[in-house]
C-alpha cells in the first residue's frame, strides 16, 4: 500500500535531513512520518523533490497540503448572548447551552424520550475537562502527545453534545441571569478525541483525519466537529477530507461538521 512505498523516501530524507526528521517539537506536526493505515493515507514533511518524486509514483493517488486548522467560536442570535463584567476585560459574552438546545428544538426530543442512550458521540476537538461538573461516561483519546484541553473549546464542545443539567453559579451571579447548561443528548455517551492542541485550539488536517480514524476504531455512531480552515482546493472531490468523509458514512458513522465557522 501506499504507506510501504513512501517509506524509502523516509529513510532517503532522514539521511540528507536529520535536523528535519528530528523528534517533534509541537504536538501537531507528523514527525517522522504519520500513518492513518484505515484511510491509506500518510503524512509527513518533505523536501520538495522528493515531494515531485512521489507525485510520479503510481502508487500515490493524490498528495494535499497538511494544512494547519483552528478551533472555532460558534456564532447565537442576540437572545442567546449572556454579559458578564470582567476584572480584565470590561465584559465577557457568552451563550448556554440550555438556551441553545431550545432553539434547535433539543428540547422537544428530550421530553419524548430522545436523550442519546446507548449511542458513543466523538468530539474531535482540543479534548476535554476531566472534572468537569458537566460531563460523565467520558473516555479520552488523542493524536497527539497529551490529552489535557487547555483551550476549553474541546470541552464546551463535549458538554454540549452530552453534557448532564447544571447551574453556572459563578456566571448567573456575574450575569444577574440564571445560566443553566445542558447538553443536546445528556445521556449519550462521549469520546474526546484530542487533535487539536495550545492554548489557541491548532492542529493539521492529518491530526484531525487521524481522529476520525480513531473514532471509527472505537466504535463511535457520531463524529462531531467544530473547527474550520480555508480550502486550497477547486472541486470538494480535491479535499482531502472527501474519500474520508465518505468511509466514515460507509462504516455506519454519522459525520457532523460545522458549515461556515471560517465565515
Amino acid at each position: 500500500d501506499v504507506i510501504d512505498q513512501i517509506l524509502p523516501f523516509v529513510e532517503e530524507v532522514k539521511e540528507f535531513f536529520p535536523r528535519l526528521m528530528a523528534p517533534a517539537m509541537m504536538p501537531f506536526t507528523p514527525y517522522p512520518l504519520r500513518a492513518i493505515q484505515r484511510f491509506n493515507m500518510v503524512a509527513a514533511i518533505l523536501p520538495r523533490e522528493i515531494i515531485f518524486r512521489l507525485a510520479e509514483n503510481p502508487y500515490v493517488e493524490r498528495i494535499y497540503h497538511d494544512q494547519i486548522m483552528y478551533a472555532l467560536f460558534r456564532t447565537v442570535p442576540n437572545e442567546g448572548v449572556f454579559k458578564a463584567p470582567h476584572k480584565v476585560l470590561k465584559e465577557i459574552e457568552f451563550t448556554s447551552t440550555a438556551w441553545t438546545k431550545k432553539l434547535i428544538g433539543a428540547d422537544v426530543a428530550n421530553e419524548k424520550g430522545f436523550k442519546g442512550q446507548g449511542v458513543l458521540v466523538s468530539i474531535t476537538d482540543t479534548g476535554a475537562s476531566r472534572v468537569h461538573e458537566q460531563m460523565r461516561r467520558v473516555r479520552f483519546e488523542t493524536t497527539m502527545k497529551q490529552y489535557r484541553d487547555e483551550n476549553g473549546h474541546g470541552s464546551w464542545c463535549t458538554s454540549c453534545v452530552g453534557g448532564q443539567t447544571a447551574l453556572d453559579e459563578y456566571l448567573s451571579q456575574r450575569s444577574g441571569r440564571q445560566v443553566f447548561c445542558e447538553g443536546m443528548a445528556p445521556e449519550c455517551d462521549l469520546l474526546a478525541v484530542k487533535c487539536l492542541g495550545y492554548y489557541i485550539g491548532m492542529g493539521s488536517t492529518s491530526n484531525i483525519i487521524d481522529a476520525m480514524a480513531m473514532s471509527i476504531d472505537r466504535g463511535a455512531s457520531v463524529i462531531s466537529m467544530s473547527l474550520g480552515g480555508t480550502s486550497m482546493t477547486e472541486t470538494p472531490q480535491e479535499e482531502p477530507y472527501y474519500s474520508v468523509v465518505d468511509e466514515v458514512v460507509a462504516s455506519g458513522a454519522i459525520p457532523v461538521l460545522a458549515a461556515g465557522n471560517e465565515g
